[in-house]
């Protein structure tokens, strides 16, 4: 054995309870050591695990406020598709502008509903669909102005694409009778949204 090794060996004999205490204050002084490095890790993760559960915790609050505006723009949906006129349902769509004639005043002096526009040849059905009328009403200034606003800003759902409006005068007959000298003839082109 190498004399040095020798040396230190002997001096280790004869200083046993320090070695042993050093050696014990080394291993003791690693593990804090680790057992910092560990805690500092830990706490890390804490963290990450608390920002995500705030994370979920704040997609939970949204998910109920999106499930409200979801049924929210269902009902709307659905409150809409009931306003709709459906092509094939003449009666109940010329019920709609009888309706306004009741409530405006104004005299339907005829009124037909067109075909809708031709598709594209291969075109897919559309949801939706423009249904054309043709109208001429009689009526004062008040009820003309009126009847055309509750047609754009009433529950029908419509457009008006043209409306030209001549006054009755008294020359002729408005449904049999002698117009007064303030009625008003309009003839309009109405689009209503409907279902094909």
């Amino acid at each position: 054995m190498p004399p040095l090794l020798s040396d230190f060996l002997a001096l280790l004999r004869a200083y046993l309870a320090a070695a042993i205490s050093v050696g014990v204050l080394l291993a003791a002084g690693a593990a804090g050591y680790g057992f910092l490095l560990y805690a500092h890790e830990l706490a890390a993760e804490q963290q990450a695990l608390q920002k995500r559960g705030d994370e979920m915790f704040a997609a939970i609050a949204r998910q109920k406020r999106m499930d409200g505006l979801v049924a929210t723009t269902r009902a709307a949906v659905a409150h809409l598709d009931s306003q709709l006129a459906i092509e094939n349902e003449l009666a109940a769509n010329l019920d709609r502008f009888y309706q306004l004639e009741n409530s405006t005043g104004v005299r339907l002096v005829s009124i037909n509903q067109l075909n809708p526009p031709a598709l594209a040849p291969g075109a897919p059905a559309p949801t939706y669909t423009a249904l054309p009328f043709t109208l001429q009403i009689s009526g004062s200034y008040a009820q003309v102005m009126q009847f055309l606003h509750e047609v754009e800003y009433g529950p029908l759902l419509a457009r008006i694409s043209t409306c030209n409006l001549n006054r009755a005068g008294g020359s002729g007959p408005v449904q049999g009778a002698e117009a007064p000298a303030d009625t008003l003839l309009a003839d309009l082109t109405v689009e209503l949204l409907g279902h094909p």
